[in-house]
C-alpha cells in the first residue's frame, strides 16, 4: 500500500487508479501492453509513459534470481581455458575440454550456449582486454620503425627503361586475400611501398619502388635512401639510428641486410608474433598514405603515373605534412610541427651521443654468401655462371658477390685469405693459345675513352637557408670484398708497376702511354699479378728496342 501511495504522488494518480492501472497492464501479455496503456491514458488524460511508470513497466529490468547459479562459474572455469591457446578457441569446445579433464562437471554439456555466451557477456569475460601503453624515445633517431606494403590503389602498367615505370591507377577494392583485387603488371611486377617511422617525434618517411614483391634488398635500399640527407630543408630527417623496429620481413631473415645493419651499428628488433600493436606507429602511417595521398591521384585527369613523377609528389606531401602535424614529443615543453621538432631535438641531443651520418653509398656492403668447390683447373659455379681463381685448385671456399650489379667475387679459401675471382669465358676456337696478345696489345687496340667537359655549368643553388644539423662523421666501412691479390687503389698500382719495369722505362714512357697504362691497370680490377705481367711484358719490348 505504501508502494501505491508513492506511485500515486509520483504520477499524480489516486491509489485506486494506480490499482487498477497495475491490475489491467500486469496481467497482460507484452505484445498486447501497448494498446491497453494507450487506452487508459486516454480515459484517465495522462500520457501512455505516466500509465508505464505507475505499472512499474518502465526503467530498468527487474531484477529475479537466477535459475541456474551454478552456470556462473562454469563459465568462468569455460573461458580460461579458452585462453590457454594464443587465440581463444570455441568456447564450446573449451566446455567439452574442461569436462573430460574434470574441471566441468557432466551437467555443463547440457548448459544452453546461448546462455553461456550472455553469462560470459555479463561476466565482462566476452571481449579479450588488450594493454595499451604509448611507445615513446627519449630523442630522435633513438628508435625508428621500418616496415613494407603493397600500393592501395596503383598497379604496374609498362616498363619505360631506365629505372622508370608507368603505373595505373586501380579502382578495385581490397579483397580478403590476393594482390588487392588488381592486375599484376609485365613479369608479375608490382608497386611496393616502405616506410619509417621516428618513435620521439613521429616523423615519417614513404619511399615507392616497383618490384615482384618485399624483397630484403630493395628494403634495404629504400632505408638507406630514406636515411641519407635530401638537401631539402623542409625534409630534414637522415642518419642513422640507434635502434630499428621490424616486423618478421624480409629485411630481418636476411642475412646479408641483418650483416649490413650491424655494419651501420644499427641494433634490429624484432616484433613478436600476434603483437601488431608494437608496430602501430607506423601502420598509422600506411593509412594517411593511402587515404591521403594515394586517394588523391584520382583527381587527376590522367588514369596513369610515372613512377618518377609519383616520387616527386611524395615529396611534396611529406615535406607538406610533417611541417603541419604536430610532434608527439614538445620543444621546451611547447608544441612543434614533427619537422622543427625532429631539428630542435636533434640539436638538443648531447655532444657525445650526436646523431651520425648515413656512409656513404652503404648499400655497397651487402653480399650473397655461398660455399662452393673449386675444381682442378681453378673453376667453380655460381648462379649458371662460371668463375676462375688461380692458386686454389680442389678446395672448398666460401664465396661472396656483391648485390650493386658489377659482378665482384671473391673467393676465401680456408686460411681466411680472399682471391678476386673473374668470370671464366673459354677462347675461341682456332685462336693460337701459345702467342695470345699481350695486355699492352691489347691495350692499344681499344678506343679512346670518353671525355667530359670540366667547365660544365653547376645547377643553380637554392635560395633557402638551411639550418645546419650537428653531426659526427661517418664511421668508416670494411669492404668486404677487399681480396689480398689486389691492389688497394691506382696510385698503390702504378708503384708496383713501376718498381717492376723499373724507373728508367717509366721516364722514357709518354704521358700518353702512362695513361693508357693506368686504365690497362684499372680495367685488370687493380690485380696484383696482371700488373706484374704487364710491367714485365712493356720492360722486356723496351729493352728490345734499346738493342
Amino acid at each position: 500500500m505504501a508502494d501505491a501511495r508513492r506511485n500515486a504522488s509520483r504520477v499524480s494518480l489516486s491509489a485506486d487508479a494506480v490499482a487498477a492501472i497495475r491490475e489491467a497492464v500486469g496481467d497482460a501479455g507484452r505484445r498486447d501492453r501497448p494498446g491497453i496503456a494507450k487506452r487508459l491514458a486516454a480515459q484517465l488524460g495522462v500520457s501512455a509513459a505516466t500509465i508505464y511508470r505507475a505499472a512499474d513497466l518502465g526503467g530498468r529490468s527487474r531484477k529475479r534470481a537466477a535459475r541456474h547459479p551454478e552456470y556462473r562459474d562454469w563459465v568462468r572455469i569455460a573461458v580460461r581455458i579458452a585462453h590457454e591457446a594464443p587465440k581463444r578457441m570455441a568456447l564450446e569446445d573449451a566446455i567439452a575440454s574442461g569436462v573430460l579433464a574434470g574441471s566441468l562437471p557432466p551437467e555443463a554439456r547440457q548448459m544452453p550456449l546461448a546462455s553461456a555466451h550472455r553469462v560470459a557477456r555479463e561476466l565482462g569475460l566476452s571481449v579479450r582486454r588488450k594493454r595499451r601503453h604509448r611507445i615513446s624515445a627519449d630523442y630522435p633517431m633513438q628508435a625508428l620503425l621500418s616496415d613494407g606494403s603493397t600500393s592501395e590503389v596503383l598497379t604496374v602498367a609498362e616498363d619505360l627503361g631506365g629505372g622508370d615505370w608507368l603505373l595505373a591507377i586501380h579502382r578495385n577494392p581490397w579483397p580478403a586475400s590476393g594482390y588487392k583485387n588488381k592486375p599484376l603488371g609485365p613479369d608479375r611486377m608490382r608497386v611496393v611501398t616502405y616506410a619509417i617511422w621516428d618513435m620521439c617525434t613521429g616523423y615519417a618517411r614513404f619511399s615507392y619502388t616497383v618490384a615482384r614483391g618485399e624483397n630484403a634488398i630493395d628494403h634495404a635500399e629504400a632505408l638507406c635512401t630514406m636515411l641519407s640527407p635530401t638537401g631539402d630543408p623542409a625534409r630534414p630527417l637522415h642518419g642513422v639510428p640507434d635502434d630499428l623496429w621490424l616486423d618478421q620481413g624480409p629485411l630481418f631473415k636476411s642475412a646479408a641486410t641483418r650483416n649490413l645493419l650491424r655494419e651501420l651499428d644499427i641494433a634490429a628488433i624484432r616484433g613478436e608474433a600476434y603483437a601488431k600493436e608494437r608496430m602501430g606507429g607506423v601502420e598509422r602511417q600506411w593509412r594517411s598514405l593511402w587515404h591521403r595521398f594515394e586517394r588523391t591521384l584520382f583527381l587527376r585527369d590522367e588514369p596513369t603515373i610515372r613512377l618518377s613523377e609519383l616520387r616527386q609528389r611524395l615529396e611534396h606531401f611529406e615535406a607538406a605534412q610533417m611541417a603541419t602535424w604536430m610532434s608527439r614529443t614538445p620543444v621546451a615543453g611547447r608544441p612543434a610541427t614533427r619537422a622543427a621538432a625532429w631539428i630542435a631535438l636533434t640539436n638538443a641531443r648531447p655532444a657525445d651521443n650526436r646523431l651520425r651520418r648515413l656512409p656513404d653509398d652503404p648499400i655497397r656492403t651487402v653480399v650473397q654468401e655461398v660455399h662452393r668447390t673449386v675444381d682442378d683447373c681453378g673453376i667453380f659455379g655460381w648462379g649458371s655462371v662460371q668463375y676462375e681463381v688461380q692458386g686454389l685448385h680442389g678446395q672448398r671456399v666460401l664465396c661472396k658477390r656483391a648485390l650493386d650489379g658489377t659482378d665482384r667475387v671473391i673467393a676465401i679459401d680456408a686460411t681466411g685469405v680472399a682471391h678476386t675471382a673473374h668470370r671464366w669465358t673459354p677462347r675461341p676456337y682456332g685462336e693460337i693459345r701459345s702467342a695470345p696478345k699481350t695486355p699492352l696489345e691489347h691495350l692499344l687496340d681499344e678506343d679512346a675513352p670518353a671525355a667530359a667537359d670540366p667547365w660544365a655549368a653547376a645547377p643553380a643553388a637554392g635560395n633557402v637557408l638551411a639550418m645546419p644539423v650537428r653531426t659526427d662523421p661517418p664511421a668508416p666501412l670494411v669492404d668486404p670484398l677487399a681480396a689480398a691479390d689486389r691492389c688497394r687503389d691506382l696510385d698503390e698500382a702504378v708503384a708496383l708497376f713501376v718498381d717492376t719495369a723499373g724507373l728508367a722505362v717509366w721516364t722514357q714512357m709518354s704521358e700518353a702511354t702512362r695513361e693508357r697504362v693506368r686504365e690497362r691497370i684499372g680495367d685488370d680490377g687493380l690485380d696484383r699479378s696482371a700488373v706484374v705481367d704487364l710491367a714485365l711484358q712493356i720492360s722486356a719490348a723496351a729493352c728490345g728496342e734499346a738493342q
